[in-house]
């Protein structure tokens, strides 16, 4: 599951326990009820032809942990049933994480892009956003091959009459929130962050919608 570094730090000074690296192979039940689970060691996180995730487990790694309560994360992924026939992926950006999909059936042309979480799973907004965007650029270049070479691919989303400026420290810097304490968080269920006034606001919106930096 996709997390933001803060967010792990906050569950682990709640007390959180994670155990990250593993699969979980089968459940116990006791009188109707769950008392555990038992769980495997991953090595490795494979993708197979269609970027879909597949865990590589330790074999005798096996190792078992109690519980009362078990809340699964069943996931989700796109349905991708519609493209015809057979087909690999041709990596375009790695960075961004775009591919076009070349199908083994020669009578499928037209040109079939993949990004984001379909390409890849779960991910951030802004990761989402930016394999979009990247995405969006190499379909332009695609069609309007002529068209293409009047316009700068770079800075296709600059703001009027704004220049271009270099990226830096000082713009990527991030106003902190006020949050609750640990130990008011796991003893209610109020919002753990206190939210930004006006001013505040403001500033990270202005941010945020640094989109004419020199990246």
């Amino acid at each position: 599951m996709t997390a933001f570094p803060w967010e792990v730090e906050d569950a682990l000074r709640e007390g959180v326990r994670l155990i990250d690296g593993t699969a979980v192979k089968k459940f116990f039940i006791v009188r109707q009820r769950v008392a555990g689970f038992e769980a495997l060691k991953v090595s490795e996180l494979l993708f197979d032809s269609r970027g879909r995730v597949t865990p590589l487990t330790e074999p005798g790694s096996e190792f078992e942990v109690k519980c009362d309560t078990v809340i699964i994360a069943i996931g989700s992924r796109p349905d991708l049933s519609f493209i015809p026939g057979e087909y690999a992926l041709k990596i375009i950006d790695e960075k961004h994480k775009t591919a076009r999909l070349i199908f083994k059936d020669k009578r499928y042309t037209i040109p079939v892009y993949i990004c984001g979480d379909c390409l890849t799973g779960p991910s951030t907004i802004i990761e989402a956003s930016a394999s979009g965007r990247k995405m969006a650029l190499n379909i332009y270049k695609d069609i309007c091959v002529e068209e293409v070479k009047k316009v700068s691919l770079k800075d296709g989303y600059r703001r009027i009459n704004e220049q271009q400026v270099e990226d830096s420290a000082e713009l990527r810097k991030k106003i902190a929130m006020e949050k609750l304490s640990p130990e008011q968080a796991v003893s209610s269920f109020e919002e753990i962050g206190r939210g930004y006034t006006g001013d505040e606001a403001l500033s990270e919106c202005e941010r945020c919608a640094r989109c004419n930096l020199s990246l």
